[in-house]
């Protein structure tokens, strides 16, 4: 911090990690909670159907994860279902939003990676080996002027998401911010670079992510790649009251609304998880999943009100913060 000192009646947070809730000394969590501590059904870990397991070994030859896997299952049935129960130590996957484009007088090729290593994602390999088939594995949003939003591909069991790779990020200061940026830019490359030149991957997606390149009129001073991360999910409030799964699918409709909401729930991808089924490693995702609980135009309150602020008064809105992620580090 600045050591600055600033007035005014009302703060506003706009930060996607909620910095000036931190520092205003309001009480805030982060990650997921467990199925007890708020009764919610949908908490703790859940699976998503739509990403059924992969029926591929999670291990290399020496019986260790493979790079790509964040966590190991127990093998214990009864500490497996204990363990669905309670919350997740980690955030929603973060990623780049890169904005490509196949335009040739405003393309401009992707970097090369610092370092590359194709072991890295072996997983891949063994994936696409199992399901010759599968899809692509960026998907590429139609823009306007012949540009695309090349993000984390719905319900793919790999994607642009470094998984693991945001935790810590609200909790840091700008160095480590710096740091995280620096290692999903290097994930990203050297995942593009993977799945733009090896073998493995399906020649029609190899050729289809090589035709775009990175826009030459966006982020000219960070070699065009964005300077902030697609932060989906930052500090959240513990206010008067806490917005919790009842709210959203169960009792929505609220006597003192301030907003309206059009996103369905989402969980995303906190860890990649090498479970055990019989003696047959498989990957599976846990917590990629989404529910369609759309909210009412009476839904709102005071959960974005918070219960104290170190003596000071402070109103941080919202509970959700809406601004993207803090700026990167400088241009390379």
């Amino acid at each position: 911090m600045s050591g600055r000192t600033y007035k005014g009646k009302v703060f506003i947070d706009a930060t996607f990690e909620g910095d000036l809730m931190a520092a205003a000394g309001v009480n805030h969590t982060i990650s997921r909670e467990g199925r007890k501590e708020y009764g919610e059904s949908l908490a703790g870990k859940q699976y998503c159907a739509k990403k059924p397991a992969m029926r591929i070994s999670g291990l290399d030859s020496s019986g260790t994860p493979l790079p790509l896997i964040t966590d190991v299952e127990s093998e214990d049935a009864a500490e497996r279902k204990a363990s669905d129960k309670e919350g997740v130590d980690a955030v929603i996957a973060y990623n780049f939003r890169l904005c490509l484009t196949e335009t040739p007088t405003n393309r401009v090729p992707m970097p090369p990676p610092a370092r590359y290593d194709a072991a890295r994602f072996e997983a891949i390999c063994r994936y696409y080996q199992a399901e010759p088939g599968g899809p692509l594995l960026w998907d590429l949003y139609p823009l306007p002027n012949g540009k695309f939003d090349a993000n984390d591909g719905i319900f793919k069991q790999f994607s642009m998401s470094m998984i693991g790779g945001g935790n810590g990020w609200c909790a840091t200061d700008a160095e480590g911010r710096k740091l995280i940026w620096e290692k999903q830019k290097q994930y990203t490359l050297e995942m593009y670079h993977f799945l733009t030149t090896d073998p493995a991957v399906p020649q029609v997606h190899r050729e289809r992510l090589t035709r775009p390149g990175l826009c030459k009129d966006e982020f000219p001073d960070y070699v065009h790649l964005p300077h902030q991360l697609c932060v989906r999910e930052g500090r959240r409030m513990r206010g008067q009251v806490v917005l919790t799964q009842a709210d959203i699918m169960g009792t929505r409709t609220k006597p003192d609304p301030i907003a309206i909401g059009s996103f369905p729930l989402r969980t995303g991808r906190p860890m990649a998880l090498l479970a055990s089924v019989g003696r047959a490693e498989r990957i599976t995702r846990s917590n990629s999943r989404g529910w369609s609980g759309w909210m009412r135009p009476s839904l709102g309150g005071a959960e974005e009100l918070p219960s104290h602020a170190q003596g000071r008064i402070f109103h941080v809105d919202a509970d959700r913060p809406l601004s993207r992620a803090s700026r990167g580090p400088s241009a390379p």
